[in-house]
């Protein structure tokens, strides 16, 4: 299969194959892939439209390609398939992004913006709620009706959402948090909310 797609492949011994995949279990075979591009935000905005997707996941600054891959992963799962991320700050779409999101980045179409405010104005025009997590806002997350188009926002690790993000946002909902520590990582937030949309939607 690799011949007939003009992949090259080279033999060699599991000293080389452990080297290659930093001793993980590789099973006997190791595939080098180039980083994945992003679709530009105008052509991605394009095929959203044709497609008459209600749900986006837009992330602002996600900096871990684990954080990343997992929600990618998460959203897939949960029936999003446009998925918007910020160009500063941000990974790329690694092979660690890939394996951490179990192949589900190519399943779904990722876009990049070079401003996130002004993406997230364009699609308030198209009558999209933006729903944006941050620590202690008044507002419960499973209080919203995730009936409406939605974009799901989440913003990175450390400092979380800028202000001027949550100013474009429809909603700034919290997750409660019950114990010491008062935040989840995003790629557990992330995972919480996407399937709050799948549990209203499918009740």
């Amino acid at each position: 299969m690799a011949k007939e797609q003009d992949i090259p492949v080279v033999r060699t011994n599991n000293r080389r194959l452990d080297h290659l995949c930093n001793r993980g279990n590789h099973q006997g075979v190791v595939a080098q892939l180039g980083e994945r591009s992003f679709d530009p935000f105008d052509d991605w905005l394009d095929e959203l439209k044709k497609s008459g997707s209600e749900f986006v996941l837009a992330l602002d600054q996600v900096q871990d390609p684990q954080n990343l891959g997992a929600l990618l992963r998460s959203a897939d799962g949960a029936g999003c398939e446009h998925v918007l991320v910020s160009a500063a700050k941000s990974c790329g779409l690694t092979a660690a992004v890939s394996k951490a999101s179990a192949g589900a980045d190519q399943h779904l179409k990722i876009g990049r913006t070079q401003k996130m405010g002004v993406a997230l104005e364009k699609l308030s025009d198209l009558d999209f709620q933006v729903v944006a997590t941050v620590p202690g806002a008044s507002e419960q997350f499973f209080e919203i009706d995730f009936s409406h188009p939605t974009v799901l926002l989440l913003g990175g690790e450390g400092r979380g959402l800028p202000p001027h993000l949550k100013r474009v946002s429809t909603h700034v909902v919290n997750i409660p948090m019950l114990g010491k520590v008062q935040s989840l990582n995003v790629a557990s937030s992330g995972a919480i909310l996407l399937y709050e949309r799948v549990r209203q939607r499918t009740k």
